[in-house]
C-alpha cells in the first residue's frame, strides 16, 4: 500500500473532509509530504497550484481534489 499525504486548505468544504477522512482508515497515520508516496491535496484551485509549486521538488504524484 502507497503512504499518502494529505494536505488540506482552509476552504470549509476541504475541512469538512477533512474531519470525515480523520474517522476513516485512510487518515490514522499523518506523513508528511517527503515521506509519502503519493500527495493527496483538498482544496480550491489557488490552494492546489500554490501546493504544487511548494512540493514541486519532491518529483512525487500530486492527486487534486478541489473543494473550493
Amino acid at each position: 500500500m502507497k503512504n499518502l499525504a494529505f494536505i488540506v486548505g482552509p476552504a470549509p468544504k476541504s475541512q469538512l473532509l477533512a474531519e470525515r477522512l480523520e474517522n476513516s482508515f485512510l487518515y490514522n497515520t499523518i506523513i508528511s509530504p517527503e515521506q509519502a508516496d503519493i500527495v493527496v491535496v483538498f482544496g480550491g484551485d489557488g490552494f492546489m497550484l500554490s501546493t504544487l509549486h511548494k512540493y514541486q521538488s519532491l518529483n512525487k504524484p500530486v492527486y487534486g481534489i478541489n473543494c473550493g
